[in-house]
């Protein structure tokens, strides 16, 4: 999972691809699920993230790791939801990723208003 986020990161569409099982389920915040069925629809999702996140918490229990990550954006990208959070769940197989879901999204903290007279 941390290989295939450092590929998401640097751009490497094709490195993280590589990462990815053919066949593998991806569900983003809306609910809806793609199957990646070739690599050629693995590239073309991976190019469609808009995000890139640092890691933030990772907890595995077998083959099923959640992660949070601090969204920023993609190298020739921009992520609307940088400096907020999102966590997803992965599960991985033979050191490829067979499922991803987004679980959550948090925004950006907003700054508390300066005191009056500051």
């Amino acid at each position: 999972m941390r290989a295939w986020n450092d590929a998401v990161i640097s751009r490497a569409d094709e490195r993280a691809t590589k990462l990815i099982a053919r066949g593998a389920i991806v569900t983003g915040a809306g609910g809806a699920e793609q199957v990646l069925r070739t690599p050629e629809d693995a590239v073309a999702w991976t190019r469609a993230l808009p995000c890139a996140g640092l890691v933030q918490k990772l907890q595995t229990h077998q083959d099923i790791v959640t992660v949070t990550f601090l969204l920023g954006n993609r190298e020739a990208g921009t992520c609307a939801a940088a400096g907020g959070t999102m966590t997803a769940e992965f599960e991985v197989r033979d050191r490829r990723i067979v499922f991803f879901r987004e679980l959550s999204r948090a925004a950006k903290p907003t700054p508390a208003p300066a005191a009056p007279g500051s």
